[in-house]
């Protein structure tokens, strides 16, 4: 029992019997396919399989195995006594070898079995689309790496985290008075916070009207599609449901593009009155901070809040959970 070999020998010898149970109780039913890659602790490219299918008390069942990647699909089923004529789903990441039109697993599966239907995992999707904007948008993938280093710095001070929860407890104090937040279970509670960074940095960040902008449009735009993302996680999911919310979503985005951008532009001037932070003249020519105005096209800070910004961030993520949830997908 002390030996690593005989340690590793006796949970082999569990996995197969569990499984060969498995097998069993799936019998000669249908079963869906799921499939995902990573990277272990050595660097070892790993491939996990996840069988899904409904026993015989109605109960839906999965079973997960992690196979290297160069283990072929047909050599598992092989192995398990499972045929590939009886997968009616397949679902893998956004990986070029797991999703590529031709030489990809989902269009050899297809070919073995156009019953095989490829669904996505709706909120894999939805978060994808999300992470899409800050990989498309420098601006975008700075804010957020600010606000990892911001919660590092004071994650890694204990008294730095108590002035901020300190001061935390008093505003919602306040905003509870004046009504303007909801109490219960669930609702403002402390929250961790961690990893590393430097503090003249973000400071210098964090006194500017851009990062005030960006913080507010993107808690905008968050807070738009966390309904949808509470609903895609729900495991007694309500599919017609889900399906109307990522229109909800859509037209939502959509509206806000259309008319949101002055109430946005104002809600930030609010917040940067009241912490003293310096309000650019929106009618003045905006040039990048360190950057010289040579070579750089004239445009003016409403234009860059408005178009460069506001725009082309709420088209990008539109565009994104147009493409990622289709007709034909969500059929």
């Amino acid at each position: 029992m002390t030996s690593q070999k005989i340690q590793k020998d006796l949970v082999q010898a569990c996995a197969d019997l569990t499984v060969k149970a498995i097998i069993i109780d799936l019998g000669n039913d249908y079963f869906s396919l799921l499939v995902d890659e990573a990277r272990d602790v050595a660097i070892k490219e790993q491939m996990t399989v996840v069988l899904q299918y409904v026993n015989k008390k109605g109960s839906i069942v999965e079973y997960t195995t992690a196979q290297s990647l160069k283990v072929a699909i047909d050599g598992l089923f092989s192995k398990l006594g499972l045929s590939l004529s009886k997968c009616r789903g397949q679902g893998y990441d956004d990986a070029s070898n797991m999703r590529g039109e031709f030489k990809g697993l989902k269009s050899l599966i297809l070919a073995d079995n156009k019953s095989a239907f490829y669904i996505h995992y709706f909120a894999h999707q939805l978060q994808l689309a999300l992470i899409k904007v800050a990989k498309h948008y420098t601006k975008i993938q700075e804010f957020f790496d600010m606000l990892q280093k911001m919660a590092t710095v004071v994650g890694g001070s204990c008294k730095r985290k108590e002035i901020l929860l300190m001061n935390q407890y008093e505003q919602i104090v306040e905003r509870i008075a004046r009504s303007e937040i909801l109490t219960g279970k669930g609702l403002n509670q402390e929250t961790t916070i961690k990893r590393p960074g430097d503090t003249r940095c973000i400071l210098y960040a964090t006194e500017d009207f851009e990062f005030a902008f960006l913080l507010h449009l993107m808690k905008l735009i968050l807070g738009i599609s966390y309904e949808l993302s509470q609903a895609l996680q729900r495991k007694d999911q309500d599919l017609l449901n889900a399906i109307g919310l990522v229109k909800v979503v859509k037209s939502r985005l959509q509206e806000v593009r259309d008319n949101g951008f002055d109430e946005l532009l104002q809600e930030t001037n609010i917040f940067a009155n009241k912490y003293d932070i310096d309000i650019p003249n929106m009618e003045d020519v905006y040039c990048p901070k360190g950057r010289s105005r040579r070579r750089l096209k004239s445009f003016t800070f409403l234009h860059y809040f408005k178009v460069e910004l506001f725009n082309r961030v709420i088209d990008t993520q539109v565009q994104e959970l147009g493409d990622r949830f289709d007709n034909v997908n969500t059929k």
